[in-house]
């Protein structure tokens, strides 16, 4: 695991705005472990805000060794405003947790 790991590592992210990238390798080792996948655009937008959502999944998939977990959501969320949300079963996970 460790060599293919540094053989993604090496490799490098190829976002649009990598030149903007300023710890490029934490962002590679956390691509290469599929925790972080950047914006839908192609770009990984380094000086973005990173939303409840977005820390939530990319905690529940850190926790899970870079695989995507099996989380439901509650039919009664525990926040009013994640309810139909896609992000509804991070949050409840992390909650959990």
């Amino acid at each position: 695991m460790a060599m293919s790991l540094s053989l993604a590592v090496t490799a490098g992210a190829a976002f649009n705005d990598q030149d903007k990238i300023v710890n490029e390798k934490a962002v590679d080792v956390c691509v290469a472990l599929g925790i972080i996948n950047g914006r839908t655009n192609g770009d990984f937008d380094p000086a973005g805000n990173v939303t409840r959502a977005e820390a939530a999944k990319m905690i529940c998939i850190a926790l899970n060794g870079g695989k995507e977990p099996t989380l439901s959501a509650s039919a009664t969320p525990i926040f009013a405003d994640i309810a139909g949300h896609w992000a509804a079963k991070y949050i409840e996970y992390c909650v959990s947790e």
